[in-house]
């Protein structure tokens, strides 16, 4: 035994070979079921520490390199169950093409939707316009509908007013033709130029005289025109008379008229410095400044010639006193004289174009 101060009495007991067998106890387990796999472990830890020990010289194998050794066949067993980097790869690749293959599929229905959604759209404004057109056309059907039945019924209204009887005599002809007539002419509506045209069509001939006019319309013409050249036409029929042949029949009436301007330029043109009217700018004469705007009311007559064998009107002659109400204005016989030498009307009322 050696004994001294750098050698402990229990020397043997610490050498190499003692220290380097003692194998590294393990943890011990609560579970019974695995005290089995501990033993076996260990057993095999052991052996497998023999055979390094067996191969090694007793020098060299330490206790750390048994546990190191030990601890790092752990470690083979633990890599050997981790999946490698090109296998995480992988997977990550093929989830990426699958978010990516959803992503786009998930795209395509959302255009898909998104044009049907228009296509929607598209076709419901269709609908829309189509059923704005047909509604403006029924509207303007409706319109003309409606248009035609006022005529009829202004055309009604008016021969009821008028009172057309289903068989004419002279005598109520010419009371409906005053009544038709009574405020002139001027821009009548179209119910009422047909109502008087049926009129003159039943009670007057064909080629009815008026004047030195023959036919229908140019009763109409005339009424117009005398209604253009005066304002505020009234023909008032005072009486009716019967005159001396059996077939005739007199009417007296008081007709007012304005000479406005249009009048003057009209009928007595001759009383302007242009010569015309004043339709180039020319000055009114003393004359035609004291006619303007006056209110004349002219007495006259209006004689009806009857046809028994065709139950009908053949010529109707009318007639007005200008001159009487010409002279209450101007006072001068010499002055009435002036006003009619250039005018486009007689004394007598009866207008150049159609009388004369």
């Amino acid at each position: 035994m050696i004994v001294g101060s750098l050698y402990p009495p229990n020397c043997q007991s610490l050498s190499d070979s003692i220290i380097g067998s003692v194998v590294l106890r393990t943890n011990a387990t609560s579970r019974r079921g695995d005290h089995g796999a501990i033993t076996s472990h260990t057993s095999a830890s052991s052996e497998h520490v023999a055979d390094i020990e067996s191969s090694s010289p007793p020098s060299l194998l330490t206790p750390a390199q048994g546990v190191s050794i030990q601890l790092s066949g752990k470690k083979r067993r633990q890599d050997t169950k981790t999946p490698s980097i090109e296998a995480i790869g992988e997977t990550q690749d093929a989830d990426q093409s699958s978010y990516v293959a959803k992503l786009a599929r998930a795209v395509q229905d959302h255009e898909r939707n998104l044009a049907m959604h228009r296509e929607r759209r598209r076709k419901n404004q269709v609908r829309y316009r189509m059923k704005q057109r047909e509604l403006v056309k029924t509207l303007g059907e409706d319109v003309r509908n409606l248009e035609s039945e006022i005529q009829d019924l202004e055309v009604r209204r008016h021969n009821a007013s008028i009172g057309i009887p289903t068989h004419q005599t002279l005598w109520t002809i010419a009371t409906e033709y005053f009544l038709l007539f009574r405020h002139g002419f001027r821009l009548p509506p179209q119910a009422l130029q047909n109502a008087a045209l049926n009129f003159l069509r039943v009670s007057m001939a064909p080629d009815v005289v008026n004047g030195c006019q023959r036919g229908v319309e140019a009763i109409l013409a005339k009424w117009r025109l005398f209604s253009d050249y005066f304002n505020n036409v009234h023909v008032e029929l005072e009486s009716l008379e019967k005159s001396a042949s059996p077939y005739s029949l007199t009417a007296i009436t008081i007709t007012t008229v304005t000479i406005s301007k249009e009048a003057m330029r009209a009928v007595f043109p001759h009383l302007n410095s242009d010569g015309k009217g004043g339709a180039h700018g020319g000055n009114w004469s003393p004359l035609g400044q004291r006619l303007l705007n006056q209110r004349l009311v002219m007495r006259g007559s209006v004689r009806f010639d009857w046809d028994s064998a065709s139950d009908s009107v053949v010529s109707i002659q009318s007639q007005s006193d200008m001159l009487t109400p010409l002279l209450r204005v101007l006072d001068s016989l010499e002055d009435v004289s002036l006003v009619f030498e250039g005018a486009l009307v007689a004394p007598d009322c009866r207008l150049a174009s159609f009388d004369w």
